[in-house]
This record gives C-alpha cells, structure tokens and sequence, in this order.
C-alpha cells in the first residue's frame, strides 16, 4: 500500500481513434522508501472509451523492486 497517491507528471499525450497513449513521471512513496520514474501508459479504445490499458516503466527492476 502506498503512502500517498502517486502523483502523475505529464509530459506528453498521442491519440488516435484505436489508441491512447500518454508520457509521464510517477512519484510515489511507500513505507518510507520513494520512486520516481519515467513511465509510458497505453490505451486501446473502443467505442470511445479506454477497454484495454498498458503500463510500461522505464526502470522494470526498479518498479518491482519498490514494490517488492
């Protein structure tokens, strides 16, 4: 559980009718411990809404292991 609710840094936002994407800093902190990181979110849309979403660190080991 964390701390606090992360807090998102948007950086940039692409779209198009079938997908979404966005590029973002992540803060979060947990027990103590924080992380930051680059992060990348992709979206399928369907009928106008978000049916399927994609997380994606820059850093996988650091991520798992914040949450680890």
């Amino acid at each position: 559980m964390l701390d606090a609710p992360p807090e998102m840094v948007p950086l940039d936002d692409l779209g198009s009718d079938d997908h979404a994407a966005g590029v973002l800093i992540q803060r979060m902190r947990r027990g103590g411990r924080s992380y930051e990181g680059l992060q990348v979110v992709v979206a399928q849309v369907r009928d106008g809404q978000l049916s399927e979403i994609w997380f994606r660190p820059e850093d996988q080991a650091a991520f798992d292991e914040f949450f680890g």
